[in-house]
C-alpha cells in the first residue's frame, strides 16, 4: 500500500477534487483504444463509474444529519495524484510495446523480466478483455529478451501505481456496495480485528463495516471498535497506510452515529480518545451532540448534569493537534484551557474564535482542514460550556395536547375574521412544523357548536366558509358544512358532514 502519513493528510483534499479523479479515472479507461476493457457490472471500469456517480450526489450540499455522510469522508481519501501517476505508467508500458528499446548500457540494467502470467493477472484487476489480455501476452512473448525487459520495466511502474489504486477502488466499491461481496460473519469480523485470522480479504471487511452499519448492528459494530481501537498502541498510534486511514475512517462513524445508546463509560472514551479524529473522519459531532442532548434530557437537571459530563469528558481529551511551532504537538485539552483563559468571557464570541483559531493555523500544515477542525471542536467546548449547544431538550417540547390545543385555538380565531381565512386553507392543505393534528372535523364540530345559523350574519359566513374552503380543495364536491332545509326553508348544520 501506500507510505504512512499522519491521519489527516488522508482528509486534506477538496472533495470536488475527488470526485474529478474518479472521473478524471472513469474517462481515462473510456478513451483507451489500444486494449479493450470489459463491461461486466463488477469490472474495475465499471465500478470506477459507479463509485463516481455515487460522489458526484455528494458534491451538492447536505446536512450534518444526512444518513450516509460516511461514504463521503471515506470518497475524500481519493486524490488526483494516485490517478496521475496511475495514468502516466499505464501510458508508457502500453507505449513500450511499440518502443525501440536503447541497448547502449543493456548490460549495467538489471531489471526483471516478467512472466506474461504476472501481466495477465494484473491485466485482468484492470478490468481489461479477454481478448486484449491474449493480445497483450501473446505480443510479450514474441518479443526478444531486450524489448522484453524494457516493457517489465515499465510493466513495473504501473503494476506499482496499479496494484494501490486497485486496492483503494477495491475497498471504496465495498463499502459503497458497488461490488457484490459476501460480508464476515460477526466473529470472523472480530478476529481479523484482532489479529486472530493472518489473512484476511479487505473487500470484505469494508462490506462488512458498511452492512452492520446499514443493518440494525451497529451498536455492535461500535463495541468491535472500541475493542479494536482502545488499545494504546492503535489510539496513540501517529502514522496510517492508506487503508488503515480507511478502517478508522469507517469505524469512528459507528460510536458517534450510535452515541446515545453507548454507557457512558464508552462515550467518555470515545469523546477522550478520537474527537478530533472523528471530526477529522468527517463524522458529524455537532448534530451528534446537539441530538444526544436533545433525545436523552427529559428534564432541565438532566440537561445541565449531560452538558457537565461532556464538557468533564473534553477536558480530559488525550488527542494532540500538531498546531506548534515546527508542527510541536499541541493537547486539545490544554488548547481548551488556553482558549478559555485568554478570551475569558468572550468564548462565544464567533470572530474572537475565528481570530484564535487563525493565529493558531499560521505555521501549520494543511490549514483549511485545521482552520474547520478547530472551528468545530471549540464551537461545541464553548456552547457546551455556555449550556447552549441546543436551545431546548425534549423535555420543553410541548405535549401532543398542548399541540392540538393551541392548533385548535388558532384555527378559531382564524375562523372569526374572514381576512385569515386563507391561513386555514394553508394549515390543511400545506405542509408546516409542527404538523397538523386537528382534523378538519375537529374545527367544523367547534364552529357548529359554538355558533347559531339563527343569525342571519353567521348563515353568510358559514355559506360563504363552505364555498371557500371546497374552492381551496379542502371540502369534497360533495361535501357542505351548511345545508338547506326545504321544509323548514332554513339552512341548518350538517351533523353528517364526515
Amino acid at each position: 500500500m501506500l507510505e504512512e502519513k499522519q491521519f489527516e493528510q488522508f482528509h486534506t483534499s477538496d472533495f470536488i477534487k475527488s470526485v474529478e479523479a474518479f472521473r478524471a479515472l472513469e474517462q481515462f479507461f473510456a478513451g483507451q483504444t489500444v486494449v479493450r476493457f470489459s463491461e461486466d457490472p463488477q469490472s474495475f471500469p465499471v465500478m470506477i463509474r459507479d463509485i463516481a456517480d455515487i460522489a458526484d450526489t455528494y458534491t451538492k450540499e447536505t446536512s450534518e444529519a444526512y444518513p450516509f455522510v460516511q461514504e463521503k469522508s471515506v470518497l475524500e481519501m481519493f486524490d488526483m495524484d494516485t490517478v496521475t501517476t496511475f495514468v502516466k505508467t499505464w501510458n508508457a508500458w502500453i507505449a513500450s510495446y511499440t518502443q525501440i528499446p536503447d541497448t547502449s548500457s543493456i548490460e549495467d540494467q538489471t531489471y526483471r523480466v516478467v512472466s506474461s502470467a504476472d501481466m495477465n493477472n494484473f491485466a485482468k484487476k484492470c478490468g481489461v478483455a479477454p481478448d486484449s489480455i491474449n493480445f497483450l501476452t501473446t505480443q510479450y512473448d514474441g518479443f526478444s529478451d531486450v524489448v522484453k525487459q524494457n516493457i517489465s520495466r515499465t510493466f513495473g511502474d504501473v503494476e506499482n501505481s496499479g496494484e494501490d489504486m486497485i486496492a483503494q477502488i477495491e475497498l471504496l466499491a465495498g463499502f459503497l456496495k458497488v461490488s457484490s461481496i459476501q460480508t464476515y460473519s460477526t466473529d470472523e469480523f472480530k478476529a481479523v480485528l484482532a489479529g486472530d485470522i493472518s489473512t484476511y480479504e479487505g473487500p470484505r471487511l469494508a462490506a462488512t463495516i458498511r452492512y452492520m452499519l446499514d443493518n440494525d448492528e451497529g451498536l455492535a459494530l461500535s463495541a468491535i471498535a472500541y475493542e479494536h481501537l482502545h488499545v494504546v498502541d492503535i489510539y496513540k498510534k501517529s502514522t496510517y497506510t492508506w487503508d488503515e486511514a480507511f478502517y478508522l475512517t469507517a469505524l469512528l462513524h459507528a460510536p458517534f452515529i450510535h452515541f446515545r445508546r453507548l454507557y457512558w463509560e464508552f462515550q467518555e472514551f470515545w469523546l477522550m480518545f478520537y474527537f478530533v479524529k472523528a471530526q477529522i473522519a468527517g463524522v458529524p459531532l455537532t448534530h451528534i451532540l446537539q441530538d444526544y442532548l436533545y433525545q436523552e434530557t427529559a428534564t432541565l437537571l438532566e440537561y445541565a448534569e449531560e452538558n457537565i459530563f461532556l464538557m468533564k469528558s473534553l477536558d480530559k481529551n488525550k488527542e494532540m493537534l500538531p498546531l506548534g511551532l515546527d508542527g510541536e504537538a499541541i493537547a486539545l485539552s490544554a488548547l481548551y484551557k488556553d482558549y478559555m483563559l485568554r478570551l475569558g468571557d468572550k468564548f462565544n464570541d464567533g470572530y474572537r474564535r475565528e481570530e484564535y483559531i487563525q493565529e493558531h493555523v499560521v505555521h501549520v500544515k494543511h490549514k483549511e482542514l485545521w482552520k474547520h477542525v478547530l472551528r468545530t471542536v471549540l464551537y461545541i467546548y464553548s456552547h457546551i460550556k455556555s449550556v447552549d449547544l441546543i436551545e431546548k431538550n425534549r423535555g420543553s417540547e410541548p405535549t401532543e395536547k398542548e399541540i392540538y390545543d393551541n392548533q385548535l385555538r388558532h384555527l378559531l380565531t382564524w375562523w372569526m375574521d374572514e381576512d385569515f381565512w386563507q391561513l386555514i386553507a394553508d394549515f390543511f392543505t400545506k405542509p408546516h412544523t409542527p404538523p397538523a393534528i386537528v382534523p378538519l372535523h375537529a374545527v367544523i364540530a367547534q364552529i357548529q357548536q359554538h355558533e347559531s345559523l339563527e343569525d342571519p350574519k353567521v348563515q353568510d359566513k358559514a355559506v360563504r366558509f363552505n364555498e371557500f374552503l371546497r374552492e381551496q380543495g379542502v371540502l369534497k364536491e360533495e361535501q357542505d358544512i351548511v345545508v338547506y332545509n326545504e321544509q323548514t326553508t332554513t339552512f341548518e348544520w350538517n351533523k353528517d358532514i364526515f
